[in-house]
């Protein structure tokens, strides 16, 4: 396992991964583009950073979640047509 060390929003983090700088970097985007999509206008200045991040891990869940049930549902037509 690899050490990383990289900034995401403002943030330092260092972890070890097995993941390649590759993924690492697209992984970064991903959080960073997902963030830059919140409608931040519908939280109150006052919400704080630690909530903030909580709403965008919960929306990067919410997008796994739906993307899971469609490879599932891909997965089980594909099935469906091989036993045709």
């Amino acid at each position: 396992m690899a050490s990383v060390s990289i900034q995401v929003l403002g943030t330092d983090l260092v972890f070890t991964t097995d993941a390649s700088p590759g993924e690492v970097k697209k992984a970064k985007k991903l959080v960073e583009d997902k963030y830059d999509n919140l409608d931040l206008e519908s939280f109150h200045l006052s919400i704080g950073r630690e909530k903030l991040m909580l709403s965008l891990a919960l929306s990067l869940a919410d997008d796994l979640v739906k993307t899971n049930e469609k490879l599932e549902q891909i997965l089980r037509l594909l099935e469906e047509y091989n036993q045709q």
